[in-house]
């Protein structure tokens, strides 16, 4: 969708300035095709500094509760959630 594709450049970009950190930014789709969809379009789009990680069956996307796309999770150091995101974010 499009909201996810601006999303993803916001996530990229706050990937690249934390990446010295300990901050770790997950971006994981849920597109029902196989990965190198993903893949394609992470080259495509210039996506650099993040991780390609799928939900093919959306197993962690029911697990979490994930109420809709684009949404963001964080969770601090000990892997508890802090705070859920639903919609763009201005990161």
């Amino acid at each position: 969708c499009q909201s996810c594709s601006l999303e993803l450049a916001k996530l990229d970009l706050l990937q690249k300035e934390y990446r010295k950190k300990n901050v770790q930014v997950i971006a994981l789709s849920e597109d029902f095709k196989d990965i190198k969809t993903v893949e394609k379009y992470f080259s495509t789009n210039q996506i650099k500094h993040l991780e390609i990680y799928g939900d093919k069956n959306n197993k962690l996307f029911k697990e979490l509760n994930i109420p809709s796309i684009p949404s963001a999770i964080i969770v601090d150091e000990a892997g508890y959630e802090i705070r859920t995101l639903v919609g763009e974010v201005d990161w």
